[in-house]
């Protein structure tokens, strides 16, 4: 995938994910606690396939493209 359309890919990538943020939100706020339980565990399942699935090939291929938020997080504590 070439640089620029990754760039835009990941842009939307986000994009959803703020959605399906905000949806888990809304059920939280709407709905019994079992119903959002469920739905947060179904939600972050799919959430996590985008980003393995997704996001992670195209980091790998574009790593200046991650967030450094990512690469921090990735790296092996100092302790």
């Amino acid at each position: 995938m070439e640089k620029d359309v990754a760039r835009e890919v990941l842009a939307l990538l986000d994009v959803a994910s703020e959605k399906f943020n905000t949806s888990i939100r809304v059920v939280l706020n709407n709905c019994p606690e079992a119903e959002f339980l469920k739905y947060r565990e179904e939600a972050a399942k799919i959430m996590a396939e985008m980003y393995i699935n997704l996001m992670v090939p195209i980091h790998k291929a574009h790593p200046d493209l991650e967030p450094e938020q990512l690469r921090i997080a990735r790296q092996p504590s100092k302790n």
